[in-house]
């Protein structure tokens, strides 16, 4: 599984966007898992996300062992810990809470589960990821994106490279030229009604269906139905690709 992780802003779930434009056929976009709605209990939310990180390797360990299907992934357990680790050195959240976390990521065995994993980390300083996302500043609940410090502790986690990250991680830096050539049409098109997000890539066919990945879901539409999906399990369900012995050669099922 390929895993994009790093500073919001820095250009990650564009570039997978444009991958699923170009390679429709032979990949699957598990898009960036969102806290359940309602659930306001840190640890739970934690929890919630490191077992969908879980899920992800799981699934990509069986869809990829069974023909030549690319899994790729927009983040993992490193942007719950980075996250929280942030907060806690901005003084947002009790040390406790990154704690607890980091744990749970080391009970579920997460980064030995990444063993296999290619993990790209995208770097941008604070000021780039604020100007590249001023739109969503006004949100109350993306306000501490929006917070330089935060940032700051941030990308200090992600570069520090703590022993409960993979082996072989790939820092990505100066995407920025990149980016600019990207975003004029990855981000053409309406906000998602329910998910709240805009479209990193265009409508694409793929696996039988028509998906289209937004910056915080994947929509597929299959049969005049239409839904935001954003974990592995709703994702390979839509697609019908969770049969028990699934058989994929260049993306297309036999």
């Amino acid at each position: 599984m390929i895993v994009l992780e790093g500073t919001p802003g820095a250009g990650k779930t564009t570039l997978l966007g444009s991958i699923v434009e170009h390679h429709h056929h032979r990949v699957i976009v598990f898009p960036e898992a969102q806290p359940e709605a309602g659930v306001t209990d840190e640890f739970a939310i934690a929890t919630r996300l490191l077992e969908e990180d879980l899920d992800r390797v799981r699934w990509a360990e069986r869809l990829e062992s069974f023909g030549r299907l690319s899994v790729l992934s927009d983040r993992c357990y490193i942007g719950v810990l980075a996250y929280r680790h942030a907060l806690w050195q901005t003084g947002k959240l009790d040390k406790s809470h990154f704690v607890r976390a980091r744990e749970y990521c080391l009970k579920l065995g997460l980064r030995d589960r990444h063993h296999r994993s290619r993990v790209f980390i995208f770097i941008t300083s604070p000021a780039v990821s604020i100007q590249r996302r001023t739109k969503y500043s006004a949100v109350a609940e993306h306000a501490v994106w929006f917070d330089s410090d935060f940032l700051e502790a941030y990308n200090s986690y992600l570069e520090g490279g703590p022993s409960e990250f993979p082996d072989d991680i790939v820092y990505v830096k100066n995407m920025e030229p990149l980016l600019d050539l990207l975003l004029g049409r990855a981000n053409d098109g309406e906000p998602c009604g329910t998910c709240g997000s805009e479209p990193r890539s265009t409508v694409v066919p793929a696996h039988d269906t028509m998906v289209q990945l937004y910056a915080r879901g994947l929509h597929i539409r299959h049969q005049d139905k239409e839904v935001c999906v954003d974990t592995a399990r709703q994702a390979v369900d839509m697609l019908g690709l969770a049969g028990d012995r699934p058989s994929v050669v260049h993306g297309e099922r036999e």
